[in-house]
C-alpha cells in the first residue's frame, strides 16, 4: 500500500542540555512544528500536553506531537543537583506533504523499552553533531529512521487516517495547492470550487479528512513554513519571512505565530540556538 517514497525527511535536530540547582523547577513553555523526543538522564520532567500529563522519572521519555501547547518542568537531580536532557526535534511528511505525525497517535508517555532504544539513538545523534561530512549526513538519517521507525512500532493510526488514506486521490492536488499557494491563501470558496462542491460539503468533507476547518490548517501550514524559514541561522529575518508568506503587517504575523507557537518569531528564531528544551 505504500512506499518509501511516500514519507520524506523534512527535518531533525538533536541536542542535549543541563541546568544547575538554582533552576530545579524551571518551565518552559512553547509549542514547535516538530515532533520532540526527550529524555531526562539526570534529574526528571514532567509535562503538560494539551489535557494530558505525566510525571516521568530520570531515563525516561516523552514524545510529544507537533503544534502541542506545552508545559514543561525541570527538575534536577537530587543528590547531583544537576539536570541534563538530551532531545531531538524531527519532521517527516507523509503522502502530499502532509505532516506524518497528524496522522498517527502516539504516547505522551511511551513504554520504558522506547525509552531505552531511543536514548542509545539520542546519543549517536547528538555525536554526530560534531562531524560536518558526507557519511555523517547519511548516518545522521540512517538514525533518525531508526528513530522513527521505533516510533511508528509504538504508534497508531488517527480517526483520519484510514479516511485520509481512502480519499488521498481527490485530498492530494487539494494539500499541494494549497502548499504551493501559501503566500497567497485561497478562501474556502475557491477549494470548494476545485472538488466542484458547494462551500458547506466541502467544509464536512475537509472536516472529515484532515480533522480541523480548512481556514485553520491553512494558518498552520503558513506558519509552518515561517518557523521552517526562521530555523536557517541568519537567513531570513521576521520582516522578510512575514513577506514571503503574504502578511502585509508584521505585528499580524507576529500575533497569529505566537498564538499558534507560544512565542514571537523572534524569540523562536533565539531559541534554536538555545537548547532549552
Amino acid at each position: 500500500m505504500f512506499n518509501s517514497n511516500d514519507i520524506k525527511l523534512e527535518f531533525i535536530q538533536s541536542g542535549q542540555m543541563a541546568l544547575p540547582r538554582t533552576m530545579d523547577g524551571y518551565i518552559h513553555r512553547k509549542a514547535t512544528p516538530e515532533l520532540i523526543v526527550a529524555q531526562a538522564y539526570e534529574g526528571h520532567y514532567e509535562l503538560s500536553a494539551g489535557a494530558e500529563f505525566a510525571a516521568l522519572r530520570s531515563g525516561e521519555c516523552f514524545i510529544t506531537r507537533p503544534d502541542q501547547p506545552l508545559e514543561i518542568w525541570h527538575y534536577v537531580d537530587p543528590d547531583s543537583g544537576i539536570f541534563k536532557s538530551r532531545w531531538a526535534h524531527l519532521k517527516v511528511s507523509f503522502i502530499g506533504g502532509l505532516d506524518l505525525f497528524s496522522l498517527l497517535e502516539l504516547p505522551l508517555h511511551p513504554p520504558e523499552s522506547f525509552s531505552h532504544s531511543a536514548g542509545e539513538i539520542l546519543i549517536k545523534l547528538i555525536a554526530m553533531n560534531a562531524e560536518d561530512n558526507l557519511q555523517s549526513a547519511v548516518r545522521r538519517i540512517s538514525l533518525t529512521f531508526e528513530l522513527l521507525d521505533l516510533l511508528i512500532a509504538i504508534s497508531r493510526p488517527s480517526p483520519h487516517f484510514e479516511i485520509f488514506i481512502k480519499n488521498a486521490e481527490k485530498l492530494l492536488p487539494l494539500l499541494e495547492f494549497i502548499h504551493h499557494n501559501l503566500a497567497h491563501p485561497a478562501s474556502v470558496n475557491v477549494l470548494a470550487a476545485k472538488l466542484n462542491m458547494s462551500r458547506a460539503a466541502f467544509y464536512a468533507f475537509f472536516m472529515k479528512n484532515i480533522g480541523i476547518p480548512p481556514a485553520r490548517y491553512i494558518e498552520e501550514q503558513r506558519m509552518k513554513a515561517a518557523a521552517e524559514k526562521l530555523r536557517i541561522p541568519g537567513k531570513y529575518s521576521v520582516n522578510e519571512t512575514a513577506e514571503l508568506l503574504g502578511f502585509k503587517n508584521q505585528f499580524h504575523f507576529s500575533k497569529v505565530f505566537k498564538r499558534i507557537y507560544q512565542m514571537s518569531p523572534a524569540q523562536y528564531r533565539k531559541s534554536r540556538t538555545e537548547n532549552m528544551w
